[in-house]
């Protein structure tokens, strides 16, 4: 039996920091601010990825950039482990209840892993206009197939261009 998961909203709440708003068009500045908060907000959640000191950081940072907070231990992103554990037609029952039990293990931390990844993307999203946003987001599935590191870049590559000032 697997242990319930925090839920989107459950991490929402929780969250050390409310994602301030972005009024009009985003800027450098503001976008710097906002990807700094969530990191914040990445950060305050437990997680043994990427050495385990930093908890979900490498969620909103690039795997270049989580390499100079934490050199040589990758922050990994967790991959969906499918819907039953593969067992092979010879595998004893011992070998059953560990694929079941790893598999159970998996499953929570990829539902924890979607739902943090999803608060975060609800902050970034709730944060700035979506005339902003209109491009990232899908007609019928919304941002569920953007992931936050790529609405970021996009963010950044659209409206976080340096000024001379």
């Amino acid at each position: 039996m697997t242990s319930s998961v925090p839920s989107t909203e459950h991490f929402l709440e929780s969250f050390p920091i409310q994602a301030g708003n972005i009024v009009g068009q985003p800027t450098y500045d503001t976008l710097t601010r906002l990807r700094d908060e969530l990191k914040q907000n990445a950060a305050a959640v437990p997680s043994n990825r990427g050495g385990g000191a930093h908890g979900y950081l490498g969620l909103v940072m690039s795997a270049t950039m989580y390499d100079t907070v934490a050199p040589g231990q990758p922050f990994t992103i967790v991959n969906y482990p499918g819907p039953q554990p593969n067992l092979a037609a010879t595998t004893t029952q011992a070998q059953i209840s560990e694929a079941v039990r790893q598999h159970n293990k998996d499953l929570r931390e990829w539902r924890e892993y979607t739902n943090l990844h999803n608060a975060l993307k609800k902050q970034l999203t709730d944060a700035i206009e979506p005339v902003y946003l209109r491009s990232q987001r899908h007609r019928h599935v919304g941002f569920a197939n953007k992931s936050l590191r790529e609405i970021i870049a996009f963010l950044f590559q659209a409206y976080g261009q340096l000024t001379p000032q």
